[in-house]
């Protein structure tokens, strides 16, 4: 028996409440063969269109909807203003399907269903403003996967002005899109380096999350975690530490019980999250600190001149190490949770794994815990290089940053405990750096890349021509120079000079373990320069001459010493004798600035040359 239009449509209507969609678009497309309208084929069509929508066949609803377009453009001129509000939802679901395959033709769908809406909704604004403000939400989407920021925040900022005239009516429409809104408003700003603008307007999506949590929490809390993690970011981003380590901590709270629920969905959340909150520990300063909103977030590697550096006072000693602890604690459970994703997926989170590694390595580095530091960064190496084995345009730099920040505080550690098993290892590093390295292009070479080649090139220089008695060396002279220092405070001029015998020992015990060493020997040969100069102050040429003849005998050419024996002769009342030593000399030095240097010392010990 032969079913009318009106039969077949009946009978899939009751399929489609059964969930038989395939025999009830069998009976739709019977009914489009027999339909007598063309209201009714379009009626057909995008049940049709629909139907394969939700089945997730886009392609056949694509076709679908694309035909009723076709029927409403042939449509006479007083039905087609009659089903243009019909139009402009097949325009918008054609543009919902266009918009992972083709985001231009996504966009022109939204702009031609929002022209039509416009239009209509300028005679009935009440019947048609929840369509008109659906549709600005969607093309705003569009433009922000594009991305085009401008016109994504207008179409946002107008839709919001919608939804604020639709939500004491229609709060469960509004308040939801109103929210995404601003979030979406927050990423924008982001994006564009407008901090201040991204926070208020994250802040703004927290208010209303929090609020749609107060009757549906299972359905928003996903949302309100994602926003406040990004009000985080964009709070540590400007330098606002406290309000970002609560931001965090909320986060944190909001995806464990999300984790709870769902762990396969969201235990990747919560471990970012506790990385996320780890990495301002270990990044922060002191409370007061957040006045300063232009600040950035480098750390721990050399960011102020040695002239700036201010003592902590205590209690800025005490937030330091609180945060320290912090840190660390929220590193132990991100690794504790990466360490149970990589062992189910590795593929995918071993990357994070020895993300997290690295961060603790780097923060004990930064702290001096130096065996602590090393502990984690040779086991983020290690996963790196298999990952680098296995990919290694992927993981390759990974690698060298790893082994970069390992040869850093080889160096480190080097100088400060004078220990050279340390050159070795880094120059392994660095030899597996460079070839890691060598495979870019110099044209194509990013950035990232080309610093890190120029750090190479200078630790590679360090190690190279870093010798023992270097190490030794510099090791003294911060103690020497620690001890001068303190020996410019003794008014005494004998007690000074038992200052700077210190350092004579201190130079003689490297002299016996290098002995030629021709830098160990000008070492105290300037020292005895010193000593022989504060004789002299002191109206000692006795003493002044036996630190002269000691200093000369490990420097023969040193003119600063045997200009000294000029003052001697004459403190000795010896005039003839220092001339002979004064002409002498004067003939391997400018005359002019020889004679400025000589008489300028000589005023000083109240002493002159007659005879010039």
């Amino acid at each position: 028996m032969r079913r009318t239009f009106d039969e077949h449509v009946s009978v899939a209507n009751v399929l489609l409440k059964d969930a038989q969609y395939e025999e009830a678009i069998n009976h739709f497309a019977q009914a489009l063969k027999l339909a007598p309208h063309t209201a009714q084929k379009i009626d057909i069509l995008n049940l049709m269109g629909r139907v394969n929508a939700e089945l997730g066949a886009s392609d056949e609803a694509t076709r679908f909807f694309e035909q009723s377009i076709d029927l409403h453009d042939g449509l006479d001129e007083a039905l087609a203003q009659k089903l243009l509000a019909n139009k402009a939802v097949v325009l918008n679901n054609l543009a919902t399907l266009y918009a992972n395959k083709d985001l231009p033709k996504a966009i022109q769908a939204h702009k031609d269903a929002l022209m039509i809406l416009r239009d209509i909704s300028d005679a009935e604004p009440e019947k048609y403003k929840e369509h008109l403000a659906n549709t600005i939400y969607s093309l705003a989407g569009a433009y922000f996967l594009k991305p085009d920021y401008f016109q994504a925040r207008k179409l946002y900022e107008e839709v919001i002005r919608l939804y604020e005239e639709l939500e004491p009516v229609k709060p469960h429409l509004a308040q939801p899109l109103m929210a995404m809104s601003y979030f979406q408003l927050g990423a924008i700003a982001s994006e564009q380096n407008k901090i201040p603008e991204s926070r208020n307007f994250y802040f703004k999506a927290k208010i209303w999350y929090e609020k749609l949590m107060e009757k549906h929490p299972n359905e928003y809390r996903p949302y309100l975690a994602s926003v406040l993690n990004n009000l985080g970011v964009v709070n540590r981003i400007g330098g606002q530490l406290s309000d970002a380590k609560k931001n965090f901590k909320q986060t944190i709270q909001e995806y464990k019980i999300l984790a709870d629920q769902n762990p396969d969905t969201f235990l990747p959340y919560y471990a970012a999250s506790l990385n996320s909150l780890g990495n301002i520990f270990a990044d922060s300063w002191t409370p007061e600190d957040d006045l300063f909103s232009d600040r950035g977030f480098l750390s721990g590697f050399g960011l102020l001149g040695i002239d700036q550096v201010t003592v902590a006072t205590e209690e800025e000693k005490n937030i330091t190490v609180k945060d320290v602890k912090e840190a660390e604690s929220y590193y132990l459970k991100a690794l504790e949770v990466y360490n149970h994703l990589a062992d189910e997926h590795p593929e995918t989170f071993t990357h994070y794994l020895a993300t997290t590694l690295h961060n603790l390595g780097v923060l004990y580095d930064e702290n001096k815990s130096f065996a602590q530091a090393e502990k984690y960064y040779k086991q983020a190496l290690a996963i790196r290089q298999k990952l680098a084995d296995k990919e290694p345009a992927a993981f390759d730099f990974d690698v060298c940053v790893t082994q970069m920040n390992l040869v850093t505080m080889y160096q480190t550690v080097m100088e400060s405990k004078v220990d050279m098993t340390y050159k070795e290892p880094a120059e392994k590093l660095l030899a597996d750096s460079i070839e890691r390295l060598a495979k870019y292009e110099e044209k194509q070479m990013p950035p990232s890349i080309k610093n890190m080649l120029g750090d190479i090139e200078y630790f590679k220089a360090f190690f190279s021509d870093i010798e023992e008695v270097t190490l030794v060396l510099r090791d003294m002279d911060l103690k020497a120079a620690a001890i001068a220092d303190d020996a410019v405070t003794v008014k005494d001029i004998e007690k000074r000079l038992e200052r700077y015998e210190e350092i004579i020992d201190l130079y003689a015990s490297a002299k016996e373990k290098f002995p030629n060493s021709k830098a160990v020997s000008e070492r105290l040969s300037r020292t005895y320069t010193e000593m022989a100069w504060l004789a002299l102050r002191a109206q000692s040429p006795a003493l002044a001459q036996k630190n002269i003849t000691k200093g000369l005998v490990f420097d023969t050419e040193n003119p600063n010493l045997v200009t000294k024996e000029i003052y001697v002769r004459l403190l000795e009342g010896q005039p003839r004798e220092a001339k002979e030593i004064y002409d002498r000399l004067i003939k391997n030095y400018d005359p002019v600035k020889f004679r400025i240097f000589v008489d300028r010392e000589l005023n000083e010990l109240g002493l002159k040359m007659d005879e010039k």
